[in-house]
């Protein structure tokens, strides 16, 4: 029996049909109008994220593992940075906007400690966590020198290395990362 769409209705219940208003806390309370009470909605606030695939010329993938007391302590990922937050979000990756191509270029070289070139947009997630409506653009990317350790990288990150798309099956990722992964550099 469905009472909550056919006798709990929130203007005007119909306790006298309810075949279990003898049990009926909101009843007993005298206030059955005010249950079942409509679940709070989320005050969402938008995130915008890019991360960038970079290969080397033995086609090893770049990926990042992230330090503690960041989002994702001890975990790996493809290079990701914060683009905005709460701030409207373009509907591509507005890498033909120079402005915003060059911000998020040096910020991906700020995290990286390495000379970046982004290249053409790949791909873009959405998804939500807690309180986020998060979009995640991939993009292509080139390192001009790529270097076999990154010394220089920015406090959020522990440590950077090249793997091939066999070792990336076995690194722990976060939920959006093995996506991109799974989709970009299967082997």
């Amino acid at each position: 029996m469905d009472l909550g769409s056919g006798v709990c209705l929130p203007r005007a219940p119909l306790c006298l049909l309810c075949p279990v208003n003898s049990l009926c806390a909101a009843r007993q309370l005298g206030q059955p109008e005010k249950y079942p009470s409509a679940a709070e909605k989320t005050n969402w606030t938008l995130r915008h994220e890019a991360a960038v695939l970079v290969r080397d010329k033995q086609q090893r993938v770049l990926v990042v593992q992230y330090a503690e007391k960041q989002r994702w302590a001890g975990m790996w990922d493809l290079p990701r940075l914060t683009v905005s937050i709460g701030e409207a979000i373009p509907t591509t990756a507005k890498l033909e906007d120079e402005a915003f191509a060059v911000d998020v270029q040096l910020k991906f070289q700020n995290l990286l400690g390495a000379a970046v070139k982004l290249g053409d947009p790949l791909h873009r997630l959405k998804h939500g966590v807690t309180r986020y409506k998060i979009t995640l653009d991939l993009l292509a990317a080139k390192l001009s020198k790529p270097p076999a350790k990154f010394p220089k990288l920015a406090p959020a990150l522990q440590s950077a290395r090249w793997v091939t798309p066999e070792e990336l099956q076995h690194l722990p990722l976060s939920t959006t990362g093995r996506a991109l992964v799974k989709k970009f550099c299967s082997s």
